[in-house]
């Protein structure tokens, strides 16, 4: 009985040990996480690898007056009984300005809003809005664009605080380089509900 009680005890104390070696190298990764930003760097062989601007601070890198690209000119919207402001849902909202950039071989129409949050609960535009950003009818395909000075996409799911707002952006890939680009923004799910829409001129 002394002998399995003696095997028994020198098991139980392993199994804490790999327990307490297990959460130890957990609160590390969590605090190399914190004290790089929220994002702990990738490494291979060795080599840190550089991370992506957390999503937290995304807007902060948003500054249209830094994009290399050519401002449009607003024009009539489609549905002329639509502001290109308002409050949707406890959400104020508006859609600013657009410039057209060369990327990827593709023009592409980068488009910022504003967001606040008046709600009790951080919230971010892509989950509680939806844009619809067309050419002659048709929708054009949102894009990820990175790299370009003052153009953060990931702005749009940038959590934002109660009573706090923030610039953010959308891109699109065009479709032409003539046809006006309507923007309309409701919702999410909810396309017959409060909208706010405004358009822009290519030519």
């Amino acid at each position: 009985m002394a002998a399995m009680l003696s095997l028994s005890m020198a098991a139980c104390g392993g199994n804490n040990d790999d327990n307490s070696a297990s959460s130890g190298s957990g609160t590390q990764a969590e605090n190399t996480a914190s004290s790089s930003g929220g994002e702990a760097s990738a490494e291979t062989d060795g080599t840190p690898m550089p991370t992506a601007a957390p999503i937290e601070d995304a807007s902060k890198y948003v500054n249209m007056n830094k994009v290399d690209g050519v401002k449009l000119d607003d024009t009539d919207a489609e549905n002329d009984t639509l502001d290109d402001s308002g409050e949707i849902d406890g959400f104020k909202i508006s859609i600013d300005e657009a410039k057209v950039i060369d990327y990827e071989g593709e023009k592409v129409i980068i488009v910022s809003y504003e967001f606040e949050n008046k709600t009790s609960s951080p919230r971010t535009f892509a989950s509680m809005m939806e844009t619809e950003v067309t050419q002659g009818g048709v929708n054009l395909a949102s894009t990820v664009v990175s790299g370009v000075e003052g153009v953060n996409t990931n702005s749009a799911i940038e959590y934002v605080d109660t009573n706090d707002s923030i610039t953010l952006q959308g891109a699109y890939i065009l479709r032409d380089e003539q046809s006006d680009v309507n923007v309309v923004v409701h919702k999410y799910g909810e396309p017959a509900g409060a909208s706010i829409s405004k358009a822009f001129k290519l030519q």
